[in-house]
């Protein structure tokens, strides 16, 4: 597919469809350059050949309002931002058309001292019953909502875990707005660093220290990381069995590092 770069202003003609824009346009009225700027997307999302379309336009300029234009559009829509201040100006101007779903440190875990990090919370291999919609802990309760909302506000790392890892609720929608999308490259960067650590050693192998594999290609590590995956499951039963919760959230969460690099490798 090509790439169809739009100038504004610009010295040919632009398409305009204010008329058709004004409706959903959250503003009493736009400023400079926004009518082109949505005018423009509004004919771009008309013609079945753009999957992705980039507004790059200088701070000020109201790319929150072009934002919350477009998603009128479409039956249901995230909207991704990376910075706690963009989320806070999100929620701040147009909270009461969005519903906004945060990562579980966030919040106060029900079943147990400290922070929802580890949910769904299991004890005694039972899933912790403020995981469910009948009576959901703070995490959950705004999870569901999101859920179930025609607008989800998020941030990008959080909504690539629960989409991707399939145990959520959120699915593909017609349309996701990503704020400040040149970050995207070191955001994905970012989520393919997987670190084990001393600590991590500590739990398997009863002290902090890492293995000495001089390897130069990534798949010298491959039967380190199965001695590691293989070792941790009777660890788990027996933190499970001691009613041990912090450990076993931290033995599950090496667990599936551990996984994650084997399927990498």
């Amino acid at each position: 597919m090509a790439v169809v770069r739009i100038n504004i202003p610009s010295k040919g003609g632009l398409p305009d469809k204010w008329s058709e824009i004004q409706p959903d346009f959250p503003m009493p009225s736009p400023r400079k350059y926004q009518a082109e700027a949505l005018s423009v997307i509004y004919w771009a999302l008309e013609n079945d050949e753009f999957d992705n379309i980039i507004v790059q336009a200088p701070t000020g300029i109201g790319k929150s309002a072009i934002a919350m234009t477009v998603q009128n559009k479409f039956r249901n829509a995230y909207l991704l931002t990376p910075t706690l201040g963009l989320t806070e100006q999100y929620r701040r101007d147009y909270g009461s058309k969005l519903k906004e779903v945060a990562g579980r440190r966030n919040f106060a875990c029900w079943a147990r001292p400290g922070t929802a990090d580890g949910a769904p919370c299991y004890k005694k291999k039972k899933k912790c019953r403020h995981a469910e919609e009948d009576d959901p802990c703070p995490y959950y309760e705004q999870k569901f909502a999101a859920e179930k909302a025609r607008l989800t506000l998020s941030n990008p790392a959080y909504m690539f875990r629960v989409t991707q890892s399939g145990t959520g609720g959120f699915e593909q929608r017609k349309l996701a707005v990503i704020d400040e999308a040149h970050n995207l490259e070191s955001f994905f960067l970012g989520l393919l660093e997987i670190k084990i650590t001393a600590q991590d050693y500590l739990f398997v192998d009863g002290t902090p220290k890492l293995p000495s594999i001089y390897d130069p290609e990534p798949s010298g590590w491959h039967d380190e990381m199965e001695r590691i995956a293989n070792a941790l499951p009777p660890l788990i039963e027996m933190a499970d069995q001691n009613e041990d919760e912090i450990l076993l959230d931290k033995l599950r969460g090496l667990l599936g590092r551990v996984a994650t690099i084997l399927g990498l490798l």
